[in-house]
């Protein structure tokens, strides 16, 4: 029977190397969006994940991207509500 440091170490032979983030495919709008708002690519098994700045997991680059939406529109939408809770409060 194999036990699991063996079969670790053949999964460890057959994963490809890492290529440097520059070679990535993080190219594209959507990327440049990701890398703007601070996002990290990293290959992983011959594809592209973003390391998220705000809690350090890593998504594809749709997740990503869905985030990144979610996280400006909420942005957006709080500001206008604080304003109109101070309006509100105010009077």
């Amino acid at each position: 029977m194999v036990d699991y440091l063996e079969l670790a170490r053949r999964a460890r032979k057959q994963e490809p190397r890492s290529a440097p983030v520059a070679d990535l495919q993080a190219t594209g709008p959507q990327a440049c969006r990701l890398l703007a708002a601070d996002w990290k690519p990293k290959e992983r098994y011959g594809k592209v994940i973003w390391r998220c700045p705000d809690n350090g997991f890593y998504y594809s680059k749709e997740v990503s991207l869905h985030l990144l939406n979610q996280k400006e529109h909420t942005g957006q939408e709080r500001g206008n509500r604080k304003q109109v809770t101070q309006r509100g409060g105010d009077s």
